[in-house]
């Protein structure tokens, strides 16, 4: 009985950690590609401008 109630606890921390990566995988991500955006609109208008 007491390995089940640890097994599940290990569970429901596993499961948060994953969504806790999940989250910073997406930020890291996100993040990411708006500076990759920013530089290549960056780049579109300063060739543009020449």
């Amino acid at each position: 009985m007491a390995k089940s109630k640890l097994v599940k606890a290990n569970e429901k921390i596993a499961e948060n950690v994953v969504d806790g990566y999940k989250k910073v995988e997406e930020s890291v991500v996100g993040g990411y590609k708006k500076i990759e955006e920013g530089v290549r609109l960056k780049n579109s208008k300063l060739s543009q401008n020449r």
